[in-house]
This record gives C-alpha cells, structure tokens and sequence, in this order.
C-alpha cells in the first residue's frame, strides 16, 4: 500500500512540474506564432 501512494505521489509531482516547467518554458503556441502587430493581452 506504500508503494502504491508513494506511486500516486511521484505522479502528481512529475505532472506538476512537468506543467510548471512547460508553461515557463516560452513554447506556448501564443508566443511562438504571434508577432509585433497582434496584440495579445
């Protein structure tokens, strides 16, 4: 049974920082196919 939640938690965490680091990342399709005349707010 510990192995299962500590299984459950190492998957919250790889997700969570998989989606902090992707969203600081700068690879957001906003930022990559915009260009100085949209504005975006």
């Amino acid at each position: 049974m510990r192995v299962m939640f500590l299984a459950f938690l190492a998957i919250f965490a790889i997700a969570f920082l998989a989606n902090f680091g992707l969203d600081h990342a700068g690879f957001s399709s906003e930022q990559r196919q915009s260009s100085a005349n949209v504005r975006i707010n």
